[in-house]
C-alpha cells in the first residue's frame, strides 16, 4: 500500500472511530453518515460533525525530556510540569490527570515560580523553539492568573532576537521574583551570542538589561545599553545564565547562574560581578573554593618555588600559578576555548602543554617567553595528527628543552626544535601515558595496551618490560623505581619495577595515578578515580603509605569528592620539622592541597 493510501486509511479508521464513539441515538440519527476515502476526503453531515470530539488517547509518554515540576505551595493536589516539547501541563488532582495549557508560545519551558500569596498567579520562562520552517522562535517570561490553564507573555524589553540556529536565538529558562517586593523580578537570555541579565522593577511592564559581558550582546533595543554593567569572570564564555534566585527580603541582592559563572549583584543589578570567583589583579584570579573544576593534572615546576600548572576538561584547559598557589592566570584561549587539557611540563624557560579530550586533538600549547603567552603547535604543517586523536603525556627531556616526546592517539611522537616539527617514532603499540627518568633523562618509559616498555635511544627501540598489561600513568620515584596503574582492569592496583622485577604493592582497579616523596620515596600517595556515569563511585579517595607500600591507610579528611585524576608532592615544601609535605589532589571537583599530611 502507499504512503498516501496508507494516510487516507488511517484518515478513515479515525473517522469511523468517531462515529462509534458517539452514542447509539447519534448513530441512528445520522445513518447519512459517508465516508468515501477515493479521494482521500471524508464528509459527514453537519450534526455528526459537531457531536465530535477529541478525547487524549491515554498512550505511556513523560512530555518529552522533563525540565521542571512544581506544586502549588497552598494546594498540594495542584501540579505544573514543565517539558522540552509538552510546554506545561497542569494537574488539578495530584498527577492523576494532567490537562494541556494554552497560550505558550513556545514548547521548550524550563523554568516556573509561583505568586507567593495568589494561587492563581505563577511565571514561566520559555527557551525558543524550532517550528518546520524559518527561523528559530524566541522565548519569553509568560504568567498564568487562571492557575496555569492559560498563559500570555509579559516579555516586553526583553531581547527577542531570532536565528535558524537556535543557540543564537533568545532563550530564557530562569526566572525570579523578590517575595517582598512582587514588582522586582530577574531573568536572563542565555543565547551564545546575547547572554544578558535582565531586571525589571515595575512587575513586568518594562524590562531592562542589566549585565553582559565586555558590551558583548547587550540588547541593541535598549537605549542605555552602554551603560549596564560590564561583568569581568575567570572564565571566558557568555553568561549563560540557566538559575536565577533573588534574596525573598532584599530585592538588590540576586544571584544568575550558568553552566560557567555565578554571578551576584547586590545593589538592585546597577552592577554584577563574579560570585565564584575573586579578581586578584589584571587577569589573576582567585576561587572562593566552589570550583567544579574538572581537574586532570596538576605540575610543579622542579626549578622554581612557587610555580606551577594545573590542566583541566573543558574550558579549564590551561591555568598557572607563579605565587604559591595564591592565585591563577588562564592560558587556554586558544585554538579554541574549550577542549580541555591532559598534561604540561616546564622545559626552562618553555612550557609545553596537550590540549584536547573525547578523542579530539586541539595541539600542543607552547610557551616559550616563560609562560607570558601560549600558541598552539598542530596540523600536518608541523608533522602532527589531524584533529580526532586523544592526546595524552608530554615530556620534555630535562637536559634539552628542545627534544619534547608526546603520546598522540596512541603513537609516540617526538621533536627536536621545541615543537616546530615533530615525527612519529612509535606507531603500533597503542600507548597510554609515558614518563622520563630525570636522573638518567635518556631512559624514557612508556604504557599501553600489553604492558610497559622503555626506551633509551629516543623511541627507536623499544624493549617491554612486563606488568601489568594493559598499562596507564607512570611515574617514578627519585630511586629511579617505576611505579605504574592499570585504571578500571583486574590488572589494577600499584605496580613497581625495581629495574629487574615488578611487585604488586596493591590490589585496587580503581588507581589511576601513583607519586611519591622527592625527599623520602618510602612515602608514596595514590588518587583512586572511578567515572561519574553511575549513582555509587568505586573510587575511595586518597591512599597513602609512609613504608614503602606495605600498609596503606585513606587520608580523605577534608575532600567532599573522591574521584581523582592526578595526585604529586609539591618537591619544594618539604615540612622538616613535622616530616610533612605538601601534597596536591586534583578532583573532579576542585583541586585540593593538603600541607599538614602526617605520612609517617
Amino acid at each position: 500500500m502507499s504512503k498516501s493510501n496508507l494516510c487516507s486509511f488511517a484518515l478513515a479508521v479515525s473517522a469511523v472511530a468517531a462515529v462509534l464513539s458517539c452514542s447509539s441515538a447519534q448513530r441512528a440519527q445520522h445513518k447519512s453518515a459517508v465516508i468515501r476515502t477515493e479521494r482521500r476526503t471524508i464528509k459527514l453531515d453537519t450534526a455528526v460533525e459537531k457531536s465530535l470530539r477529541w478525547q487524549p488517547l491515554g498512550e505511556p509518554g513523560s512530555g518529552g525530556a522533563i525540565t521542571g515540576f512544581s506544586f502549588d505551595p497552598r494546594n498540594g493536589r495542584r501540579m505544573l510540569m514543565s517539558g522540552d516539547m509538552l510546554g506545561v501541563g497542569l494537574s488539578e488532582d495530584g498527577g492523576k490527570t494532567w490537562l494541556p495549557t494554552f497560550g505558550l508560545k513556545s514548547y521548550e519551558c524550563g523554568d516556573f515560580t509561583w505568586h507567593p500569596t495568589n494561587p492563581n498567579i505563577a511565571w514561566a520562562a520559555l527557551g525558543n523553539f524550532k517550528p518546520l520552517s524559518g527561523d528559530c522562535l524566541p522565548g519569553g517570561i509568560y504568567k498564568t492568573t487562571d492557575g496555569g490553564k492559560s498563559w500570555h507573555s509579559i516579555s516586553a524589553g526583553l531581547s527577542q532576537a531570532h536565528n535558524p540556529d537556535s543557540n543564537f536565538t533568545a532563550r530564557y529558562k530562569a526566572f525570579a521574583v523578590c517575595v517582598a517586593n512582587l514588582n522586582v523580578m530577574y531573568t536572563a537570555d542565555d543565547a551564545w551570542n546575547t547572554g544578558v541579565v535582565y531586571g525589571t522593577k515595575d512587575g513586568s511592564k518594562s524590562w531592562r538589561a542589566q549585565a553582559t559581558k565586555y558590551n558583548v550582546g547587550n540588547d541593541n533595543n535598549d537605549p542605555a545599553r552602554q551603560k549596564i554593567s560590564q561583568v569581568k569572570t575567570a572564565y571566558f564564555a557568555g553568561i549563560a545564565g540557566t538559575v536565577m534566585a533573588v534574596d525573598p527580603k532584599n530585592s538588590n541582592a540576586a544571584y544568575c547562574l550558568g553552566t560557567e559563572h555565578m554571578l551576584a549583584t547586590t545593589d538592585g543589578g546597577a552592577t554584577w560581578f563574579d560570585g565564584g570567583n575573586n579578581l586578584v589583579s589584571n587577569n589573576r584570579w582567585r576561587g572562593r573554593e566552589f570550583s567544579g573544576l574538572c581537574c586532570t593534572g596538576f605540575f610543579f615546576n622542579p626549578a622554581r618555588p612557587d610555580d606551577a600548572l594545573l590542566t583541566a576538561m573543558d574550558a579549564g584547559k590551561l591555568w598557572r600559578s607563579t605565587d604559591d598557589l595564591h592565585s591563577w592566570e588562564y592560558h587556554g584561549l586558544e585554538p579554541w576555548f574549550w577542549g580541555g587539557g591532559v598534561c604540561a611540563v616546564y622545559a626552562g624557560n618553555r612550557i609545553y602543554s596537550t590540549a584536547g579530550q573525547f578523542g579530539q586533538f586541539l595541539g600542543i600549547l607552547r610557551s616559550t617567553d616563560d609562560g607570558k603567552t601560549f600558541k598552539p603547535i598542530g596540523g600536518s604543517e608541523h608533522g602532527l595528527q589531524a584533529q580526532n586523536a586523544q592526546p595524552s603525556a608530554i615530556y620534555a627531556h630535562p637536559n634539552d628543552p628542545l627534544k619534547v616526546d608526546v603520546i598522540i592517539a596512541g603513537k609516540l611522537y617526538q621533536s627536536v626544535d621545541g615543537g616546530e616539527q615533530w615525527k612519529i617514532v612509535q606507531a603500533g603499540l597503542n600507548l597510554n601515558w609515558l614518563v622520563g627518568d630525570t636522573k638518567k633523562p635518556e631512559r624514557v618509559y612508556l604504557s599501553g595496551e600489553h604492558g610497559v616498555y622503555l626506551t633509551t635511544d629516543d623511541g627507536v627501540t623499544v624493549q617491554n618490560i612486563g606488568e601489568p598489561k594493559p598499562a596507564s600513568r607512570l611515574s617514578i620515584d627519585s630511586k629511579g623505581r617505576l611505579y605504574a596503574a592499570s585504571w578500571r582492569t583486574d590488572q589494577g592496583g600499584v605496580w613497581r619495577w625495581d629495574g629487574e622485577r615488578w611487585t604488586r604493592l596493591w590490589n585496587n582497579g580503581f588507581v589511576h595515578q601513583i607519586a611519591s616523596d622527592p625527599t623520602d620515596p618510602t612515602r608514596i600517595a595514590v588518587a583512586t578515580h572511578d567515572n561519574p556515569y553511575h549513582d555509587v563511585t568505586s573510587a575511595t579517595g586518597v591512599w597513602v603509605s609512609a613504608d614503602d607500600g606495605k600498609t596503606w591507610r585513606q587520608a580523605n579528611d577534608g575532600l567532599p569528592v573522591l574521584r581523582g585524576e592526578s595526585i604529586t608532592f609539591d618537591p619544594h615544601h618539604l615540612r622538616s620539622a613535622s616530616m610533612n609535605v605538601r601534597i596536591m589532589f586534583a578532583s573532579s571537583y576542585s583541586d585540593f592541597l593538603c600541607d599538614s599530611f602526617p605520612i609517617q
